[in-house]
């Protein structure tokens, strides 16, 4: 770790012992003062679940079989949250019950007694193993939302001793998340603290009074959480669908018992519609930065449903950092943001400047993406600048991350970078789109200033690029003859490349549409390595890229062309 950054490591260090005895005071205070919720008398509304459910996964539980976060655990006929030795992803989305959306639909006994079976099975305790992933802010705020949507099959027949455990069960989770959401860390476990208690003050029927701060706080959440191009402040895209996929349902709950919704929430929910469209590619899967993965795309049309407006998405997130370029059948979105400051960054990536491209239906140049059991991981690599379609220098992040690990070199902290100082600029040129982004992310360790020129013609099938090095000032690179740089363009799993070069230096590969496309670099030959593509339905795959190397000093300027023949 660079000596400059140990200001910044004792400053979040700091930051955060001073968040945990915040957090130890006030669990005592509330104790003592009673600020808590009483037992729920009986549940008004079961708010919809609109993701779609699976009843081919029921059945897998029926035999044992839990495929969670990715991940299939045998349980051999056990109580699965007994089992030991998992990873955290995969208890975190076995004690969040979103699963029980699929007993839901079965809307007949078997499933209904499994799904009472399964909340009963968790009541009766947790061995330690699973204590502190079940009581995390963010898992505990998902399963109380998820046992309100799905109480109706929870309480469905059961005996007079069951359902008074279950509204204790719910009076308790309360309890925790009013002790806890104050000092949440910021960003998305606080709004899902506000959220969760929320919907509790709407389905809890003695309680939507007493619990009226929360809706409040939730207003004031999303109104500084949401940016005005929709986009949340962890620029993650695949935040727009987990909060509107919650904040749907919630403002239809709000209208059936006669309750105004929060300004904040329909505010929200205004924007946040749009910048779906945004980060919308043509295979309708959303555009992997910062964080996001493998997109429902059941649930992602379920939600398109809701945008009345259904128009042109915008062509430029400015507040978030995005642009997009759409011609023809061609669809470019491209990373020319900041990345986000503090606790916001956890799971930010360094991909300034990177894109991805679909023409029709076919995904081309893809970002490696983040995995579904990114939770369990020490390194998570998928966040360095080398897993993104975009300029690497001397083998090194344009961001520098926090290292909270024994091993070296680890990608699993917070971003240190106070700022790339990322500029953009649109044009359009003789019918063509242009974009020029620029960062001096490589500045401070090496003086280098990456720009990045983009230009999609008007029928989309083919993207022009340049990306030049220089100077901070934009001078000659005098010092760096010898800063190594390799441009990364990796390649979505279904594309099949050619092994070998053409005859004018070119690779061409082959879409699953029969499309051939050529890539091709004026200054250097382009080489092919192997790649890794985290996002996939049914985990990490295998695929290619293709890398431009030279010396910045010796070549500051490549120019490439990706075109359709």
């Amino acid at each position: 770790m660079a000596l400059l950054d140990k200001p910044k490591l004792i400053s979040i260090s700091a930051g955060r012992k001073y968040q945990s005895f915040r957090r130890t005071m006030r669990r005592g205070v509330t104790a003592l003062t009673g600020f808590s919720a009483s037992v729920p008398d009986q549940i008004g509304i079961a708010p919809t679940d609109l993701r779609t459910p699976d009843p081919l996964i029921v059945q897998e539980f029926y035999q044992g079989r839990y495929m969670l976060a990715g991940q299939v655990v045998e349980t051999e006929g056990k109580d699965p949250f007994q089992i030991e030795n998992v990873s955290d992803s995969w208890m975190r989305e076995l004690h969040s019950f979103g699963w029980l959306r699929h007993f839901s639909a079965q809307r007949e006994g078997l499933g209904i007694n499994n799904a009472q079976a399964k909340l009963n099975d968790w009541l009766e305790g947790l061995p330690p193993s699973h204590e502190n992933v079940a009581w995390d802010i963010e898992i505990t705020s998902e399963r109380l939302i998820y046992w309100l949507c799905h109480s109706d099959i929870l309480v469905a027949g059961v005996s007079h001793e069951y359902y008074r455990m279950f509204m204790r069960a719910l009076g308790s989770h309360v309890r925790f998340l009013k002790r806890h959401a104050p000092t949440a860390t910021m960003g998305m476990q606080q709004l899902m603290s506000y959220l969760a208690l929320a919907y509790a003050s709407i389905c809890h029927a003695n309680q939507t009074n007493s619990l009226q701060f929360a809706r409040e706080k939730l207003s004031s959440e999303l109104d500084w959480q949401i940016l005005s191009d929709g986009v949340h402040v962890s620029r993650n895209p695949q935040a727009i669908i987990r909060l509107l996929a919650l904040l749907l349902p919630f403002r239809q709950a709000c209208v059936t018992i006669g309750i105004e919704p929060p300004i904040g929430v329909i505010n929200a929910i205004e924007r946040m519609l749009p910048a779906l469209r945004f980060f919308r590619l043509g295979d309708g899967n959303l555009a992997r930065f910062n964080g996001s993965g493998v997109t429902e795309s059941d649930l992602l049309a379920t939600l398109l449903r809701y945008d009345e407006m259904r128009g042109e998405p915008i062509n430029h997130a400015a507040q978030s950092g995005y642009q997009r370029l759409t011609a023809g059948n061609g669809i470019v979105i491209i990373d020319v943001g900041d990345p986000p400051k503090g606790e916001l960054s956890s799971e930010a990536h360094a991909g300034c400047l990177a894109f991805e491209f679909s023409y029709g239906q076919s995904c081309i140049l893809v970002n490696c993406g983040a995995p579904a059991e990114s939770h369990s991981q020490t390194s998570a690599v998928w966040r360095s600048t080398a897993a993104h379609n975009t300029a690497v220098l001397n083998e090194s992040s344009s961001c520098r991350f926090e290292n909270r690990s024994d091993v070296p070199g680890t990608i699993n902290g917070q971003i240190l970078t106070p700022k790339l100082v990322a500029e953009s600029k649109r044009n359009e040129i003789q019918g063509a789109i242009q974009v020029v982004g620029s960062h001096l992310g490589y500045n401070r360790d090496f003086g280098v200033r990456h720009q990045r020129t983009f230009t999609l013609d008007n029928e989309g099938q083919r993207l022009a690029g340049s990306d030049w090095f220089s100077a901070p000032d934009k001078g000659d690179l005098r010092y760096a003859i010898k800063d190594k740089v390799k441009i990364h363009f990796h390649l979505h799993p279904d594309i099949r490349v050619s092994s070998e070069l053409s005859e004018d230096n070119a690779f061409i590969f082959l879409t699953n549409g029969g499309e051939q496309w050529k890539f091709s670099c004026k200054e250097v030959m382009p080489s092919l390595e192997e790649s890794i593509f985290f996002s996939h339905l049914s985990g990490a795959r295998k695929t290619s890229q293709l890398t431009l190397s030279t010396e910045a000093g010796k070549i500051p300027e490549l120019n490439w062309v990706l075109e359709k023949l």
